[in-house]
């Protein structure tokens, strides 16, 4: 294997990628090679059905994406929708307010103004603590997703948020917004022209991130529409 590859692999072994591999007993020298050469399927040494194929093809190509879209994230540096932090405190949750009352945005725990990982200690009670935190500590409450990534060996923590429905969105009873890479004290005016957007602002105008197209049921639409047309007594076309 070409030392790129190797080096694609190590990088894939620190992203626990090899630990969802030896679940179905996958030759990993077939399995990353399946992956640069972007092939559909890849020869196993298990008679596991399919489905269990491509559930883990799935999933390791999710890693892949969320781990090659961090690593873009911070070689681009801060951003209106990316803030870096060393170690979570009370900054990190000040940029997830702003963000939430702007267009969303991830802060990144882990990495330094410079670009530079320097990683940090995470457990599953930390990561816990912290949420709690944010959510107890923020008007209305946010939860964030959260992440947790390995890269070059060093431990980071991904926190991400949208635009909240209902702003604005404080912190101690202060308010922020994001304005190019910096978090900004909203101003009485700017807080009460958030309120008054709100209120005149339909829950339906805001996109949903958990759901697609394909989550949507036809026959629910149909029955729906021919609620209506009862209701009507006026023929609705289906759109096709």
């Amino acid at each position: 294997m070409c030392p790129q590859r190797l080096e694609i692999a190590r990088k894939f072994l620190n992203a626990k990628v090899a630990i969802v591999a030896r679940v179905f007993y996958i030759n990993y020298n077939v399995f990353i090679a399946s992956l640069l050469s972007g092939r559909s399927s890849i020869r196993t040494k298990t008679d596991a059905p399919l489905a269990l194929k491509k559930s883990l093809l799935s999933k390791v190509s999710d890693m892949k994406n969320t781990y090659d879209n961090i690593v873009k994230l911070i070689s681009h540096g801060e951003s209106d929708k990316v803030e870096f932090k060393t170690s979570f405190q009370k900054e990190v949750i000040e940029s997830i307010v702003a963000f939430s009352n702007t267009n969303g945005g991830k802060v990144i725990i882990g990495v330094s103004d410079d670009n530079n990982i320097i990683g940090i200690n995470i457990s599953d009670e930390s990561i816990q603590r912290w949420i709690n935190q944010i959510k107890q500590s923020t008007i209305p409450q946010i939860i964030p997703d959260v992440k947790t990534i390995e890269i070059a060996e060093k431990n980071i923590a991904v926190f991400e948020v949208i635009e909240y429905p209902v702003k604005p969105v404080s912190y101690k009873n202060k308010y922020y917004k994001r304005i190019a890479n910096s978090n900004h004290l909203m101003n009485p005016e700017e807080i009460a022209n958030e309120h008054l957007r709100t209120i005149n602002t339909s829950w339906d105008f805001y996109p949903d991130p958990n759901h697609t197209f394909e989550h949507i049921s036809d026959n629910k639409i149909k029955q729906f529409i021919a609620n209506i047309e009862k209701i009507k007594q006026k023929i609705i076309p289906f759109p096709v």
